[in-house]
């Protein structure tokens, strides 16, 4: 199902729409497009471009929001090939550019798409922040690229977009806090798992709560993030200049970010300093680069110390961990390993296409051949289409691996269904540079262990802070014939993962790693001692 849902037939959108398309006013029908999507009646918006397209092939604003449209439904297959054709009549169209990167990352095609983002760049207009942005994330995804790089290249985009213009006005000493928290993603998404249950497990009397929305397709998750805030504030409409002011008469103490670059995120309204402090939680997968963030949270495994200098923000290390999951559903139960019934290990990975990288698909198909008998199993939204499974399953067989012993799984309808499929897996492996962090706790909330080889920077050892917090070290190898080692334990020991089926969904919910009632009182005390700072 697209996202969305469904809605009533009933729809004066949908009306207004039906009424361009008898005009054949497409400029109108092409804008009717994101109503009809934030309704959910994803079908008729798709049928609404489509027709446009079918008179005007070469209709850019269209084609844009029809390669959007794909984008957002998993269709990666299918965006790419349309802007790929649209880029053959228009090379260097900057917007163009910028949905063909996206569409080389859903993909998994990286270098490709950085290629793409880094032209968009050269070409001066509005779209040069948007493309650097999309650099920026995109480099994070490469093995070679340290810390260190991750850093200057945001460094540098906040230099040349959104460098800092105002000062911080003074924080108030007041006993109450006005804590303010931004994304894009109050909606169905990876934060929901994580955010809902700091709001509210926050002492009320001790700080007052401000979402701040630039959540483009609102959904039910909205609505239960506006009942969890003591002040909702939809930016979706607001221009950058609206929504600083906006968050200035708030009179926040502290601004907490929570998407770095990622999604329909706007870092630039941290350049204006719209609190005194501003900090950023959850969200990224390591620094910013942004010297308008003062604080980032993270903790002693993800960035040891000694490793500070290459953030950009000042490090919070929460201890033991800086996430608190909760998941904001009813789950399925964990289901008995696989390998009891079928005779084999069936190894899995639930990451987005874009981690797995050349070196991660070498070392697993390294894995499988040691294992001759295993199977692996990978499920991803971007696997819908066939051309892209088997261009992944061919990745495998030019390592030697036989292309049946790779099963592919589309996204699936709702996140129960989602967490249902670790039934057929024994073992979870965990991408690098970039770890799971979502879906490597919701392969543990299942009972499926996470084999992680950790690297050097943040993004890299997410899964081992993750792993150690719940006593599975034994996850969490040293070096690749480390890997091979465990891995091999791991799949021979067919009780002890049994065993964990049952043990490990309650192993997280007794740690702060799962429980609020002991994660939201230490991140309140650095929120405090931040502030006191600034006082001071």
């Amino acid at each position: 199902m697209a996202p969305g849902g469904k809605t009533s037939p009933e729809s004066p959108t949908l009306r207004a729409a039906q009424k361009a398309l008898q005009a054949k006013d497409w400029k109108r029908l092409t804008q009717l497009v994101p109503v009809l999507q934030r309704e959910g009646r994803w079908e008729a918006a798709e049928h609404c471009l489509q027709q446009v397209l079918a008179q005007r092939a070469d209709y850019l604003p269209a084609q844009l929001a029809l390669a959007e449209h794909f984008l957002l439904g998993g269709r990666v297959d299918e965006a790419y090939q349309l802007t790929h054709a649209a880029l053959a009549l228009k090379p260097e169209h900057p917007q163009l550019l910028l949905a063909y990167a996206r569409a080389c990352v859903g993909c998994g095609e990286v270098e490709e798409a950085l290629a793409a983002f880094e032209l968009a760049e050269s070409q001066p207009g509005p779209w040069q922040a948007q493309a650097g942005l999309g650099f920026a994330l995109n480099l994070a995804y490469l093995p070679d690229v340290s810390a260190e790089d991750l850093r200057q290249c945001g460094a540098e985009w906040e230099a040349r977009y959104a460098p800092p213009v105002a000062r911080a006005r003074p924080a108030s000493a007041s006993s109450r806090l006005r804590i303010g928290y931004y994304s894009p993603d109050f909606r169905r998404h990876s934060l929901a798992y994580f955010l809902p249950a700091i709001l509210e497990g926050h002492d009320r009397e001790a700080f007052e709560i401000y979402l701040y929305s630039d959540t483009q397709l609102p959904d039910a998750m909205t609505e239960r993030y506006r009942g969890l805030a003591d002040h909702w504030r939809d930016l979706t409409r607001s221009s950058d200049r609206q929504a600083v002011a906006t968050m200035r008469r708030d009179g926040l103490d502290l601004l907490v970010d929570t998407s770095g670059f990622f999604g329909g995120c706007r870092p630039q309204l941290f350049a204006h300093r719209p609190a005194p402090v501003q900090a950023h939680l959850i969200g990224y997968n390591g620094t910013t680069g942004l010297s308008s963030l003062d604080y980032r949270f993270t903790d002693a495994v993800c960035e040891p110390p000694g490793t500070e200098a290459a953030s950009s923000e000042k490090l919070c290390r929460l201890e033991p961990g800086f996430h608190c999951f909760c998941p904001p559903f009813e789950t399925p139960l964990p289901a008995l390993a696989p390998s009891v019934t079928a005779g084999h290990v069936t190894f899995g990975c639930f990451n987005h296409l874009t981690k797995l990288n050349d070196e991660v698909i070498a070392l697993w198909a390294e894995l499988l051949q040691r294992q001759p008998t295993s199977r692996l199993l990978l499920k991803a939204i971007n696997l819908t289409n066939e051309s892209t499974r088997e261009g992944l399953r061919a990745r495998f067989q030019a390592h030697g691996v036989d292309p049946a012993r790779i099963e592919t799984l589309p996204g699936t309808p709702s996140q129960g269904d989602h967490l249902a499929a670790y039934a057929r897996v024994d073992i979870a492996l965990d991408p690098f540079p970039c770890n799971g962090t979502t879906t490597t706790l919701e392969a543990l909330w299942m009972g499926v262990p996470v084999l992680t080889l950790p690297g050097e920077r943040h993004s890299a050892r997410v899964s081992a802070s993750l792993l150690q917090q719940i006593g599975l070290s034994e996850c969490v190898a040293t070096d690749r014939p480390d890997f091979f080692a465990r891995a091999q334990k791991l799949a021979d020991d067919a009780t002890t993962r049994t065993a964990w089926r049952h043990e490990l969904r309650q192993r997280i919910q007794r740690a702060p790693l799962g429980d609020p009632a002991q994660f939201v009182p230490r991140l309140e005390a650095a929120y405090h001692e931040m502030r006191r700072a600034a006082v001071e």
